[in-house]
């Protein structure tokens, strides 16, 4: 037993520097990578400050521009209050009309009935004038 442990300390004295130069070298590897990756970024990072300062500079002019379009419609709102006003005032109107008119409707009708009456009078006298008229001035056909 003492004459293999022996002989692993031989061979370990002789592979560990192999294996700890090789972990070096791939330690190596990994930080050449490392920094190869982390190089361009501060470029990429004032690339992006870039573009999100041209971002912002957007969203300003389109809140710019929202503002600007609250006033044309601050004013359409009021004319479509206005009409929905006079839309209620019309239909106030015809309601009450129409309450009057059934609520006086035998009045109404007379009345009616009175002023056909009275054109029919007054359209039979100018019946009569025109044919006077049309002989009178003599016209011939």
């Amino acid at each position: 037993m003492d004459a293999l442990l022996e002989s692993l300390h031989d061979v370990s004295l002789l592979l560990l520097p192999f294996v700890g130069l090789i972990c070096l070298i791939f330690l190596a590897i990994l930080i050449y990578r490392l920094m190869v990756m982390v190089k361009p970024l501060p470029q990429t990072v004032e690339r992006m400050n870039k573009t999100i300062d041209n971002l912002d500079k957007t969203v300003d002019t389109a809140n710019e521009l929202i503002d600007k379009l609250n006033e044309p419609m601050d004013a359409i709102v009021g004319v479509a209050q206005t009409v929905d006003k006079v839309n209620s005032a019309a239909n106030g109107v015809v309601a009450s009309v129409a309450t009057y008119a059934i609520k006086n409707s035998d009045s109404l009708v007379n009345w009616g009935k009175d002023i056909f009456a009275s054109n029919k009078k007054h359209s039979d006298k100018e019946s009569d004038d025109q044919e006077v008229k049309e002989e009178d001035f003599g016209v011939y056909e």
